[in-house]
């Protein structure tokens, strides 16, 4: 149970810094890939302890909620209109 728990805090922390770095028209766009890398490629990084691999997945699933729930009010942005300041 703390697992879930503390993985839905720190999904929300990346969505934060994801929000933070990017605007989240921006991230919407590429948030596939978002997903694959927070929810397969993150726990090959944590794979010499369960914990940490355990704690990578629940995160990276709660974030992929996250993003899925935030594109249903947010319209992605396409990167060929970043550059136009009329989409801010």
């Amino acid at each position: 149970m703390e697992f879930i728990i503390l993985g839905f805090f720190t999904a929300l922390g990346k969505y934060i810094i994801l929000w933070k770095l990017f605007s989240l028209k921006k991230a919407l766009y590429f948030e596939k890939w978002i997903d694959l890398f927070f929810t397969i490629g993150l726990p090959i990084l944590f794979m010499g302890t369960f914990s940490g691999a355990l704690l990578a997945v629940f995160s990276g699933l709660w974030l992929s909620l996250f993003l899925r729930f935030t594109a249903l009010f947010v319209t992605p942005i396409p990167p060929f209109k970043w550059m136009n300041k009329n989409t801010r």
